[in-house]
């Protein structure tokens, strides 16, 4: 869905909006809804892009409503100093079995970093600023699972791992998608911390 919006604003072909749409309603309307009782709402960073882009071409109440329930999500599920978590992990997901996962950190903060867009389109500033505390507690651990020389020295070849984003606390595998979210999360964070508040 994220995709067809994105090519939509491409080649304006009205098939993609109107697919996203007919997505965005079953997702949003149907898809974890049964009997009117809502049962779920995912984390699903994609669905919330997706829900905060389509706003921005046909903005709808239910379309920012759903979005902001899905980083409501993410902040519910984040892990806080308050709560007894380590300090290393504040900020992270509480999405692992035992540590929380850095791909989650990064996907729910690109999440985050698009509700913040469209909070901020709408002229919903007090919205946005709580938008931005939840990117920048991700943020902090996001850069903690980051490898740098302090972090990376016990690792087989530190300089091949500088940069790159372990699975968790315990995981030291990098992977692409590891990697990738967390840039695309901290780039929208950084485009958010260089806009004026």
């Amino acid at each position: 869905m994220l995709a067809l919006v994105r090519l939509y604003r491409l080649l304006p072909d009205p098939s993609y909006l109107a697919a996203a749409g007919r997505g965005a309603e079953f997702l949003v309307n149907r898809r974890w809804k049964w009997a009117r009782f809502e049962l779920f709402v995912p984390p699903d960073a994609w669905l919330a892009q997706a829900l905060a882009e389509l706003d921005a071409i046909s903005p709808a109440d239910w379309l920012r409503d759903y979005a902001l329930r899905i980083v409501e999500i993410t902040d519910l599920s984040m892990l806080r100093e308050s709560e007894g978590s380590p300090p290393d992990l504040v900020g992270g997901p509480a999405s692992g079995p035992y540590f929380p996962g850095v791909t989650p950190a990064g996907a729910r903060n690109e999440a985050t970093t698009s509700v913040w867009r469209m909070a901020r389109r709408r002229g919903e500033s007090e919205r946005a600023a709580h938008l931005r505390e939840i990117a920048l507690k991700s943020a902090r651990f996001q850069l903690s699972q980051q490898f740098r020389p302090a972090n990376s020295y016990f690792l087989p070849n530190p300089r091949r791992a500088e940069g790159g984003f372990r699975g968790s606390p315990v995981d030291n595998r990098i992977r692409i998608d590891y990697v990738q979210h967390n840039v695309t999360g901290l780039l929208g964070v950084l485009a958010m911390l260089e806009e004026q508040p």
